[in-house]
């Protein structure tokens, strides 16, 4: 939408300023398309930090910032880019305000794996880095691209918007695989992916238990080798005993 502000009330004066608004997509790694060609070649740009409210004008550098028929473009654009506000000046002193529709975006970790022990609980994080926290946002979390719907063991906990908490009781080893966080608004979404694997109870004991199978094994050789050889010996014994014997028989 686009509103028309006179400062001068008289409609008989053809130089009155003109202050107007547009509104601009605002995304994340994405480059921003601010358009100001109403005014001319003759228009400057303006940037508020939004921190400290100062006011600077923006030029172009050839890299970050590129201005052409009255419209900048500011590439691959980050969270200073996003937070702050712009509008555009003629020379005239009428004034552009960009409006920002802002697409959140959440911050990301790259292989994001997380491992527990079933009966435990867990708490699984989406923390927005991008987008204003309000209720507009949306969050949903999936489980294998299935919906999950907060029950006994499932709970959605959301504070102030700004995060949401995905926290499972009493864990299942079918509880893992892959959950995916998405905030969305009217302006776009935005997902990251946690994976999670849920061990048996056991699975501490699984290296004791292990070593003392491969030690069982061990014992086991070792006793039939024992065995054998003396059955061996046995039969060794009996084997002299008889040939003694016929020996002797030979020489009376």
């Amino acid at each position: 939408m686009i509103a028309l502000i006179f400062l001068n009330l008289f409609p008989s004066i053809t130089n009155a300023v003109q202050i107007m608004d547009l509104d601009v997509i605002f995304k994340y790694k994405n480059d921003l398309v601010l358009n100001c060609s109403q005014f001319g070649e003759n228009s400057t740009f303006y940037r508020r930090d939004k921190n400290d409210l100062s006011v600077t004008s923006i030029s172009p550098d050839g890299s970050k910032y590129f201005f052409e028929n009255g419209v900048l473009t500011i590439k691959n654009s980050k969270k200073f880019d996003i937070n702050s506000e712009y509008f555009c000046n003629n020379t005239k002193g009428d004034q552009l305000i960009f409006n920002k529709l802002i697409v959140p975006h959440l911050y990301y970790v790259d292989s994001l794996i997380l491992t527990s022990t079933e009966g435990k609980n867990i708490d699984l994080n989406c923390y927005l880095l991008i987008g204003i926290p309000n209720k507009t946002l949306n969050w949903t979390w999936k489980l294998d691209d299935v919906k999950i719907e907060p029950d006994g063991r499932f709970i959605v906990n959301e504070i102030e918007q700004e995060k949401s908490t995905l926290r499972i009781s009493d864990l299942k080893i079918d509880d893992s695989g892959l959950y995916t966080c998405r905030v969305s608004n009217e302006y776009g979404s935005h997902e990251r992916n946690i994976t999670l694997r849920v061990k048996n109870r056991l699975a501490p004991l699984w290296p004791f238990l292990g070593t003392l199978g491969q030690l069982l094994i061990l014992i086991l050789i070792i006793g039939s080798y024992e065995i054998f050889k003396r059955k061996n010996s046995n039969n060794q014994e009996l084997i002299d005993t008889q040939n003694g014997e016929e020996n002797r028989k030979k020489r009376i």
